[in-house]
């Protein structure tokens, strides 16, 4: 008996299939118009599913310029998250100092709205959330200078570390190190404030990394392919052992800033 999909699940599933499988080449912009026209249905449920492949990195979606299908390139994508690592972190420690009752208040709040996403499976809720979490955090910093540089760094990364959250039991560890996160700034504990956030981001690209990794070993999956050939275009030329050495160099390059204190 052939599922029976609702409009939203249509436009969703039958737009990601079109991006994995290269009907949309990397970098094409999706017009809504032409794509609603295609499949039949209103602007609504093709805008919905641009929203959802976007919270999954397939989409990259700037103001006033439309979605295009997300292409970048996995080097600069390392160097962008020791950068961002370093900032955030930096944020993170100055937060613990500045952080008021009533903003934790808030930040208890948003907890528990990510734990009731996490228990639901609903990873784009639940990204939406953690992000909420992360900037207010950050915003307690009263740098803004600093700020600015972490706002500008997430919007380039976060369709990469955004995946991170779908590899199994990555939300039960996220939500154990929010709570940890929280004690630390109630303490006005700078360090482990500093050391909780940099564990959070260095665990989340080396979850991005053992996703690729596990994308090599299923090549035959449109998806999977997606991941390594269409995703990230320095790829493109390279061996299936070419690849698998680029990640662990990348893996290194991350686990440096593991040991940092």
């Amino acid at each position: 008996m052939k599922e029976a999909l609702s409009k939203n699940e249509f436009a969703y599933r039958r737009l990601k299939e079109e991006i994995t499988s290269g009907f949309f080449a990397p970098g094409e912009k999706l017009v809504v118009s032409s794509i609603c026209k295609r499949y039949q249905v209103s602007p609504m449920p093709v805008r919905n599913a641009i929203n959802k492949l976007q919270s999954e990195g397939f989409v990259a979606v700037t103001p006033m310029c439309g979605a295009r299908v997300h292409v970048w390139n996995y080097d600069s994508f390392c160097s962008l998250m020791q950068i961002s690592t370093v900032l955030e972190k930096t944020a993170s420690r100055l937060a613990a100092y500045y952080i008021t009752d009533e903003v934790l208040e808030e930040l208890k709040a948003i907890c528990r709205k990510m734990e009731s996403a996490g228990m639901s499976r609903n990873y784009q809720l639940y990204e939406q959330y953690n992000h909420s979490f992360h900037f207010l955090i950050y915003r307690q910093c009263r740098n803004d200078d600093l700020f600015e540089q972490i706002r500008e760094l997430h919007e380039k990364t976060y369709p990469y570390t955004s995946i991170s959250f779908h590899t199994a039991g990555r939300i039960q560890l996220s939500m154990a190190q929010h709570k940890e996160w929280l004690i630390a700034l109630e303490n006005h504990d700078a360090a482990s404030s500093e050391a909780i956030c940099n564990l959070q981001r260095v665990q989340s690209y080396s979850n991005f990394l053992t996703y690729l990794e596990s994308c090599l070993e299923h090549l035959d999956n449109a998806e999977a392919n997606y991941y390594i050939y269409g995703f990230g275009s320095n790829f493109t030329n390279m061996s299936i052992e070419e690849i698998r050495n680029k990640l662990v160099s990348y893996r290194e390059a991350m686990d440096i800033l593991r040991t940092i204190e």
